[in-house]
């Protein structure tokens, strides 16, 4: 890797290697965090963290968990939505209802028939971004 590197003029490693340059922003910020006693350093907090991992892969993290609300802003882009998990369940909750109030023949037609994609005709349905 290293004679890699050096082969094309040794870049910066967010250019060279973006996902492993993440992974090195993820756990500096847990160390630091840890050092200055903003995150206490137990089994819970370590595996907490390292969902953020899967952070460059998704478009919308779910989460309910603490550490994540208080610090995705610091690893999600701009482009990327945190959900509160509570706020998701609640939704998929009004879209069941919703779907599950059809008549019979409307609901026998297949589900990928009357609800394509969400309602965008009702509010309730949709996800609340923190």
């Amino acid at each position: 890797m290293l004679e890699r590197w050096n082969t094309v003029n040794q870049p910066a490693l967010t250019d060279f290697a973006p996902y492993a340059s993440f992974i090195l922003r993820v756990e500096a910020f847990f160390a630091i965090a840890h050092e200055y006693a903003l995150i206490s350093y137990d089994p819970n907090s370590r595996s907490d963290i390292t969902y953020f991992h899967y952070v460059p892969f998704c478009n919308v993290f779910v989460s309910s968990d603490r550490l994540h609300l208080r610090t995705a802003k610091f690893f999600l882009r701009s482009d990327q939505t945190l959900v509160h998990g509570p706020v998701l369940k609640q939704s998929l909750r009004k879209l069941v209802d919703r779907y599950s109030a059809l008549p019979d023949e409307d609901k026998d037609k297949g589900l990928l028939i009357y609800a394509r994609t969400p309602p965008i005709d009702d509010p309730a349905c949709t996800v609340a971004e923190l």
